[in-house]
């Protein structure tokens, strides 16, 4: 049974699409029915040796091409390797960033409450304390009120230092209105002082002058008790500022410190989103290799079978020219002397004689 050249055909067919092997291809494509039939001429055997040069070469270049693959294809395993390992550890980041934002959130919330009770205490420590602050603002201008009187009203109506009955009468109205507003004092004192205040210290009666003394002395008692009071208050005054300044301070470290736990909560989401940004990139460069892997595999395949299929047709040549030796060879033993008598002694053999019996 005679061999076929099918996958010499096939292979001319796909050396034809190549740019640089094409017309070679052409050329053993129309030379190939031929090439293998009858008695081989010299131009038979040296376009047969040709094909086979050829299909060597190509085979030769796929098996630098596949040799190339493999060189590509362990690079690109090991760059995927190493975008899988980037990948893990973005991964990895994105996990530990979200646990930092978790711990980051508490903190922010604990700090958030804390301002908060820290500002709630300090609105209670004033306005506790606004009583202190009212109480000595108060005793102080009463204080001052007290002092403008004796010192100054008093002062030049006792020693009868007027110059006019106007000036006399302007000082005597702010010690009665004292004398009788806050300080509430006897009625027959009350009655009597404006006329011994109105007096020139000369012209004063023995009552005149007692009067004046008694308002004096109880002027100076309510200046006095204002003046202990004062003091306490102070000392009461001062505490509660340094309380008011106290829980400020506290409050104001608070916000501070919920500031500070504001800012790294920020940067911890900030962190985890370029982590996951990061994950993403990785992920798509992970991808990319993977697929030049499936690339290179592939195209590797391809030239191994591409190989086979040259390697097939360099068999199929081998067939064709050992089927067209042999059939030679048969040519040759028919033509020699002995097989032509062999040839004409089976030719001219006898038949054999039917005799009939009458």
């Amino acid at each position: 049974m005679a061999s076929s050249s099918t996958q010499i055909v096939k292979v001319l067919r796909d050396l034809e699409h190549n740019a640089e092997d094409c017309a070679t291809a052409k050329m053993f494509l129309a030379a190939l029915p031929n090439m293998f039939g009858g008695e081989r001429h010299d131009f038979q055997q040296r376009l047969s040796s040709m094909l086979r040069d050829t299909l060597n070469q190509a085979r030769e270049k796929q098996a630098g091409k596949h040799a190339a693959g493999v060189t590509h294809l362990n690079e690109t395993n090991a760059r995927m390797e190493k975008m899988r390992e980037e990948r893990n550890a973005a991964e990895a980041h994105v996990e530990s960033s979200k646990v930092t934002v978790e711990e980051k959130s508490a903190a922010l919330s604990d700090k958030r409450k804390k301002t908060k009770m820290a500002a709630e205490c300090h609105k209670d420590t004033v306005r506790d304390n606004k009583l202190l602050e009212t109480e000595y603002l108060t005793l102080e201008e009463s204080k001052i009120g007290i002092d403008s009187i004796i010192s100054g009203s008093l002062s030049m109506l006792v020693a009868g230092s007027w110059d006019s009955e106007e000036a006399r009468d302007d000082f005597v109205k702010p010690v009665m209105y004292y004398l009788q507003e806050e300080m509430v004092c006897d009625r027959v004192l009350l009655a009597s002082l404006p006329k011994a205040l109105g007096c020139s210290p000369e012209k004063r009666g023995v009552f005149a002058k007692l009067a004046v003394e008694e308002a004096v002395k109880q002027l100076n008692a309510q200046a006095a008790r204002i003046s202990a009071s004062l003091e306490d208050s102070k000392v009461k005054f001062e505490e509660a500022k340094a309380e008011n300044l106290g829980a400020w301070a506290i409050a104001d470290v608070a916000r501070d410190e919920e500031n500070i736990a504001s800012n790294q909560y920020y940067a911890a989401e900030a962190n985890k989103q370029q982590a996951i940004d990061e994950k993403k990139i990785a992920l798509s460069k992970l991808t990319d290799v993977e697929k030049e892997v499936e690339v290179v595999t592939a195209e590797q395949a391809s030239i191994e079978v591409t190989i086979g299929e040259i390697d097939a047709a360099l068999s199929e040549m081998v067939q064709l020219e050992n089927e067209v030796a042999e059939k030679n060879k048969e040519n040759v033993d028919t033509a020699s002397p002995a097989a032509k008598r062999m040839k004409l002694s089976e030719d001219s053999e006898i038949a054999p004689v039917v005799v009939s019996v009458q």
